[in-house]
C-alpha cells in the first residue's frame, strides 16, 4: 500500500509538472530527461527510491490522450488504444520518430491526415491511429490511467496491480463474476486447467483475455466456414469493442430510470425539438456510421443526416462522436430548444460529471462546449428501441446510396420508422 501511495505522488509529477514539487524532483534527479528515463543518482531520498520501485507499474498504467498531439512523440510515447502494446511498431525514420503526433492531423488540427497516415505506419498501427478520436477544441495532451475509466490515477487500482490480489481466490468466483457477455463453455474451458487455480491475470485483465478466446473460437469458425484470414489485430479489437458494448448495455448505474423505461419514442414538450442520434460500426472496412433524426413537438419530421468516418471507435465514444456531430450540425441551423436522446447510458452519464482525461472525455467536453452555444439544450437516455430512427439513418451511411442529408420530406428507408413512432 505504501508503493500504491508513493505512485500517487510520482502520478503528480506527471500530470502536475509546473507544480513546485515535480520542479524540484526534475531538477534533483532528472534534469534533462523524463520521469521514466530517470535513475536513482547519488544519494537519493526514501520518498524517491519508494517513487521508482512503482515506476514499472506506472509504466504499465499509463498512457496518452491525445488533444492536440503536440505533447505526445509517434515513436516514444505509449499513445495507441491497445493495452499490449500502446507504441507504434511500424519502422520509422528517425526524424518521423521524434515528431509529435500532431504532424500527423489535418491542417486544422480536428481529425487525422487519412492519406498521411496509410502511407506512413503499417495495417496495425494506421487502423490503431484512426480508431482514436480527435477533439475539435484542441485540448492539451494529457497522461491518464487506463486502469480507470476516467483515466484517474487511484492508489486501488494500483495497489491490485502491485499485488495481484483479489478478494476472493476461488478461480469459479472468478470467472462466473466477470463482467462479461455469459458464454456456457467458459466452464469447460477453464474448469480442469491448472493455470486457473493459480490465476497469472489481474483482475482487469482477466476479463479481456477470456473475450479474447471467445474471439479466437469465432474467428477460427469464420475460417472454417467462410474462408475469412485470421488477423489477430481485427480479432482482438472486436472482441474488445463487442466486450465494451456489452458492458455499457448492461451498465447498473440509471440516474434517469424514467427515460431507461421508455421503449417508444415520445414527442417532446410543446415548443421544443428532439434530436435522436446514433451510430453504426463496420469493423469489417474500419468504418462508422452516424446519423441523427431532428423532429417538432408533433412528431413531424424536420431533418435528417448521416456520415461515413474511417475508424472504428469503442462504442462510448462513437456514441459520444454522433452527439458531438449532430450538435455541430443543429449549431450551423441556428435551431435551438431540443431535447437530445442517445441509447448509450455511459454517454450520458459522463455528460453530467466532471472533466476528465481521456478521448473519451475529451469528445464529451467537445459535446458540452457546443450544448453551451445553443439554447437550451437538454440531455436524455432512453431505450434503443426508441432511438431506432438514428439507428436507421446511420446504418443507412454504409448503403449503395451513400451519405445524404434531408430537410422537410424523410428519405424513403425512413418513412416506416416515423410512422412506427408515431402511432406507438
Amino acid at each position: 500500500m505504501n508503493l500504491a501511495l508513493l505512485g500517487k505522488q510520482a502520478w503528480r509529477l506527471l500530470t502536475k509538472p509546473t507544480s513546485l514539487l515535480a520542479r524540484v524532483f526534475k531538477a534533483r534527479y532528472y534534469p534533462s530527461c523524463d520521469f521514466f528515463d530517470a535513475g536513482e543518482g547519488s544519494n537519493p531520498s526514501f520518498v524517491w527510491k519508494g517513487m521508482l520501485e512503482v515506476k514499472s507499474c506506472l509504466r504499465e498504467g499509463c498512457r496518452r490522450a491525445v488533444g492536440d498531439g503536440c505533447d505526445t512523440t509517434i515513436g516514444l510515447d505509449p499513445w495507441l488504444p491497445v493495452d499490449d502494446n500502446p507504441y507504434v511498431e511500424t519502422d520509422l525514420h528517425p526524424s518521423v520518430r521524434s515528431a509529435p503526433v500532431s504532424s500527423l492531423m489535418n491542417m486544422h488540427g480536428t481529425g487525422w491526415d487519412i492519406e498521411c497516415v496509410y502511407d506512413v505506419f503499417n495495417v496495425r498501427d494506421a487502423n490503431l491511429i484512426l480508431n482514436i478520436p480527435v477533439s475539435v477544441r484542441r485540448p492539451r495532451d494529457e497522461w491518464m490511467w487506463r486502469w480507470d475509466q476516467k483515466g484517474a490515477y487511484s492508489v486501488k487500482s494500483c495497489y491490485k496491480q502491485l499485488t495481484l490480489v483479489d478478494a476472493d481466490d476461488r478461480p469459479w468466483t472468478k470467472i462466473w463474476n466477470l463482467h462479461i457477455p455469459p458464454k456456457e463453455s467458459a466452464l469447460h474451458l477453464f474448469v480442469y486447467c491448472a493455470e486457473v487455480t493459480h490465476p497469472a491475470l489481474d483482475v482487469d485483465s482477466l476479463p479481456k483475455f477470456l473475450m479474447a478466446c471467445w474471439g479466437v473460437w469465432n474467428s477460427r469458425n469464420d475460417s472454417v466456414w467462410k474462408g475469412v484470414v485470421f488477423d489477430m489485430n481485427v480479432m482482438l479489437h472486436r472482441s474488445m469493442v463487442f466486450l465494451d458494448s456489452w458492458r455499457n448495455a448492461n451498465e447498473g448505474t440509471r440516474t434517469n430510470q424514467e427515460q431507461m423505461d421508455r421503449a417508444t419514442w415520445t414527442k417532446p414538450a410543446q415548443g421544443r425539438l428532439k434530436l435522436n442520434t446514433d451510430v453504426a460500426l463496420r469493423q469489417e472496412s474500419n468504418e462508422m456510421g452516424v446519423g441523427w433524426v431532428l423532429r417538432d413537438d408533433n412528431g413531424i419530421f424536420l431533418a435528417a443526416k448521416n456520415v461515413r468516418l474511417p475508424g472504428v471507435y469503442m462504442v462510448k465514444e462513437a456514441e459520444s462522436l454522433s452527439i458531438r456531430e449532430a450538435l455541430s450540425w443543429l449549431k450551423a441551423t441556428g435551431m435551438g430548444d431540443v431535447d437530445v436522446e442517445t441509447d448509450c447510458q455511459t454517454v450520458f452519464n459522463a455528460l453530467r460529471s466532471e472533466p476528465f482525461n481521456s478521448s473519451f472525455g475529451f469528445l464529451i467536453e467537445d459535446i458540452k462546449g457546443l450544448a453551451s452555444e445553443i439554447v437550451d439544450v437538454d440531455f436524455y437516455c432512453v431505450k434503443r428501441s426508441a432511438n431506432s430512427a438514428a439507428h436507421i439513418v446511420a446504418r443507412e451511411a454504409f448503403s449503395v446510396s451513400g451519405c445524404g442529408e434531408w430537410f422537410d420530406s424523410p428519405p424513403s428507408f425512413l418513412v416506416d420508422s416515423l410512422i412506427h413512432d408515431l402511432m406507438s
